[in-house]
């Protein structure tokens, strides 16, 4: 199961770059989505390179977060 978090995706594209399948594409508000769900490996390489955190991996989505990462990065 993957998931993007489109509020934190920032459309920096690293994700689609390091995807050995190509199952990933931005769409045209410049934001990450997974085209070929079927494909994915699991190999963790686009949420390991996403700056922000907007992709997560893993058996299901239990992930909510509760605040901004992307604001909280420009706070400091």
């Amino acid at each position: 199961m993957e998931k993007v978090y489109e509020d934190l995706c920032i459309g920096c594209n690293l994700c689609v770059k390091v995807c050995p399948l190509d199952v990933l594409r931005m769409d045209d508000k410049k934001k990450a989505y997974i085209r070929y769900q079927d494909d994915c490996q699991s190999c963790l390489l686009c949420e390991i390179y996403c700056p922000t955190d907007a992709i997560y991996v893993g058996p299901e989505n239990p992930r909510e977060v509760p605040f901004n990462v992307v604001e909280l990065a420009q706070v400091s």
